[in-house]
C-alpha cells in the first residue's frame, strides 16, 4: 500500500497527541471544580464582581472546555463539526485563564501555554483534512492553511519525525512519572509538581502531532513492529492452546 494513503500510524499518534491535550484541559477542569469555592472568591476579589458573576464565568469556562474536549476525542463529532472551532475555543479559554490567574508570571505555565497553543493549532490545521474533503467534493483547495500544512509535513518527513518522536515522548513521560508524581504530594509541592507534569504532557502532545505528519516510508517501521508482535503473540497463544488440547487427550 502506498505510504501516502496508508495513514493508520498517523491517525494513532495524532489521536494520542490530541488525547494528551484533552488530559491537560480536563485536569485543569478537575482542579477548578474541586476548589470551586476558592476560585469564586478569588475572581470576586480580583475582578470585583458579584459572587454570582464569578460563578457564571467559571461555569462557562468549564462547560466550554469540557464540550470542546468531547468534540475533539469523539470521531463522529469532530467529523461533523470539524476541529477548528473546539480548538479555538480551548485556546480562548486558556488565554482567559492565563490573564485571570496571572499565568504569564510563571515560566512553566507560560511554556505550557505556548506548547498547548502549538498543539491546538496543529489539531485545527492538520486534523481537519481540508485537502481530502476538497478533492472528494471536486473543489480546488488553496490557501495559507494548506501551505502551512504542506511545509510542516515536509519538515516532519525530512527529519523522520515518526521514528524519533515516539521514543522521545516515552522518555519524557517516564521521567515525569518518576520525578513529578504530584498525585502523591500536597500543598505547594503538589502545585509545583503538577505544573511540571502538565508541561511535559503538553510537550509530548506537540511532539506526537509532529510524528503524525511524517509521510516517509520510515514510519512504517512502527507498523511492522506492531504487526510482527501481534503475529508472535498469536502463534504463542495457538501453541499454548494446542498443547493444552494434547495434554487433555493424554
Amino acid at each position: 500500500m502506498d505510504v501516502f494513503t496508508d495513514k493508520r500510524f498517523s491517525r494513532i499518534v495524532t489521536l494520542a497527541g490530541t488525547t494528551a491535550v484533552v488530559c491537560v484541559f480536563l485536569g485543569e477542569v478537575r482542579e477548578r471544580v474541586s476548589g470551586f469555592r476558592q476560585h469564586v472568591l478569588y475572581l470576586h476579589a480580583v475582578l470585583r464582581c458579584g459572587v454570582g458573576s464569578s460563578m457564571a464565568l467559571l461555569g462557562i469556562l468549564t462547560i466550554a472546555e469540557v464540550s470542546a474536549c468531547v468534540v475533539l476525542v469523539v470521531p463522529t463529532l469532530h467529523g461533523r463539526l470539524g476541529t477548528e472551532v473546539p480548538s479555538i475555543g480551548l485556546w480562548v479559554s486558556m488565554w482567559v485563564e492565563m490573564l485571570l490567574y496571572h499565568g504569564f508570571g510563571d515560566w512553566e505555565i507560560t511554556m505550557k501555554f505556548l506548547f498547548l497553543t502549538a498543539s491546538l493549532a496543529g489539531i485545527a490545521l492538520l486534523r481537519s483534512d481540508t485537502r481530502a474533503r476538497g478533492q472528494a467534493l471536486g473543489i480546488p483547495v488553496q490557501g495559507i492553511a494548506l501551505l502551512v500544512e504542506a511545509r510542516i509535513r515536509k519538515f516532519c518527513t525530512a527529519t523522520h519525525a515518526a521514528v524519533i518522536c515516539p521514543p522521545v515522548c516515552g522518555v519524557l513521560m517516564f521521567r515525569a512519572m518518576i520525578f513529578y508524581r504530584y498525585w502523591s504530594l500536597s500543598g505547594t509541592n503538589y502545585e509545583i509538581a503538577r505544573n511540571s507534569f502538565t508541561l511535559t504532557l503538553s510537550v509530548c502532545s506537540l511532539v506526537l502531532h509532529l510524528a503524525g505528519q511524517d509521510r516517509s516510508p520510515t514510519y512504517r517501521i512502527w507498523e511492522r513492529t506492531v504487526s510482527q508482535s501481534q503475529k508472535c503473540f498469536t502463534k504463542i497463544a495457538t501453541r499454548a492452546q494446542h498443547s493444552e488440547g494434547v495434554n487433555k487427550r493424554l
